[in-house]
């Protein structure tokens, strides 16, 4: 009986050809082909990327191969049937259920606290909405002839997916079964000849820079890691538009606050986890590490940090921000009530009258006064009127000038707002470590 060999997804990883180039992460490369008999047959270790922009006039592709013995015939029918669940459930990004943190029997300190708990409501009901099972993303795999060369064992096939129902589904992480069969003929019915598991990942633009949409070089430790696609997918599930896609994982972000993170007044405001040790990059395999439960590089962020994390996952699922500063240096500038990142206080993020010497955000574009910017370093206070306040983590909002209402008049007070002035001189995207 004929056997699967090994399953290719990526076909030509220096080519845009719609399914994109992989590593696990910084130290480990991605397995290649996606899908080997040898391997233990979990979807995580068969993982598969999709850019959802190049899909639109190609189908994607998988190149089958496999194996007869002596006795099977030359030439053989292949197909696979979806198989509409799961192995497992995707594992959540250190995600502890909102009843824990919060029991019935929790008080209150502050109107800001309920607010947050309220956003970690919705972010975990997010996450536990990735969980469903879903129908099978790729489809079927076409009823194909494959013939074995004379004198070979093995044979190979490319075929077309063309029920592979991706772009409908936007940005997004499923896990996928295959039913594997062959038969001699038409007419014949069908055998198994096994199963294969694979998690799928769509993004919806090839990412932008600190990474490289190709490989530049043999090697290369800058291509879509599969570690970040893991988070950054279930961050912004199911948003089909690169402005939705920046806010929901600014706002996740921001909702990590609520237990795992915090601004870091203890430790001076130091930057953790961007330009650590003086070096111009993001540490990504250490905050990877803090979001899977390990130590990383401590609790403890501050705006540059925030800034980096929020710019480089979305930028994976191909957003377009840049990492940029706001404000004069010396002298600081003060900032109205906020609400730091972990923070259940509404203030200034240090202590009064201490306010930013720099605030560094996720901005769009040149970063000056006309572009959006995505903070998740804060939640601002919105006046609704009649006397009602909340606050809102600020995505997708312009900087503005002094007085129209944006983001530089919710963040400064009228008298630092002068201070407060956009430095799209300092512009950068930080590399990965």
């Amino acid at each position: 009986m004929a056997r699967l060999v090994s399953l290719t997804f990526n076909q030509n990883p220096a080519a845009a050809d719609g399914s994109l180039a992989l590593r696990q992460n910084l130290t480990a490369s991605a397995p290649w082909p996606e899908w080997q008999r040898e391997r233990r047959n979990r979807s995580i270790d068969s993982p598969v990327a999709y850019v959802l922009s190049e899909l639109a006039a190609v189908s994607p592709q998988v190149a089958v191969r496999i194996e007869r013995q002596r006795s099977d015939p030359a030439k053989v029918q292949l197909r696979a049937v979806p198989v509409n669940s799961g192995d497992t459930p995707l594992p959540p990004a250190v995600l502890l259920p909102p009843d824990l943190i919060w029991p019935g029997s929790h008080w209150f300190s502050s109107a800001a606290e309920y607010q947050a708990a309220l956003a970690y409501r919705a972010y975990y009901q997010r996450w536990q909405d990735s969980r469903q099972v879903q129908p099978n993303v790729l489809g079927r795999v076409p009823a194909t002839d494959v013939e074995f060369p004379p004198g070979n064992a093995q044979a190979a096939v490319v075929v077309d997916l063309q029920d592979a129902a991706l772009r409908s589904r936007g940005v997004g992480a499923f896990d996928i079964t295959w039913r594997w069969q062959t038969r001699v003929d038409t007419g014949l019915p069908w055998n198994d000849i096994g199963l294969t598991r694979h998690r799928v990942y769509t993004v919806l633009n090839p990412p932008t820079a600190p990474w490289h949409p190709l490989p530049q070089a043999a090697g290369d430790t800058q291509i879509a890691w599969i570690d970040a696609l893991d988070v950054a997918c279930r961050w912004a599930a199911g948003t089909d538009r690169v402005e939705d896609a920046a806010a929901a994982v600014t706002e996740s972000v921001n909702s990590l606050g609520t237990g795992l993170i915090e601004y870091g007044c203890p430790i001076g405001a130091l930057t953790m986890y961007a330009s650590p040790f003086g070096l111009d990059a993001f540490d990504c395999t250490s905050f990877l590490e803090l979001l899977r439960g390990g130590d990383g590089n401590g609790r403890y962020v501050n705006c540059t940090d925030c800034a980096t994390i929020v710019s480089t996952f979305a930028n994976l699922l191909g957003c377009d921000l840049w990492q940029s500063r706001m404000g004069s240096y010396e002298p600081a500038f003060l900032t109205n009530p906020i609400l730091a990142i972990g923070s259940k206080r509404l203030g200034s993020p240090c202590g009064w009258g201490l306010g930013f010497t720099y605030h560094e955000v996720a901005w769009e574009g040149a970063c000056t006064a006309e572009e959006d910017v995505y903070d998740a370093c804060v939640r601002l206070v919105n006046d609704q009127g009649g006397g009602a306040l909340s606050t809102t983590v600020p995505t997708g909002i312009r900087f503005g000038a002094d007085g129209d209402g944006q983001y530089r008049d919710l963040m400064a007070q009228p008298t630092s707002r002068a201070v407060c002035v956009p430095r799209p001189e300092e512009r950068r995207r930080r590399v990965l470590l």
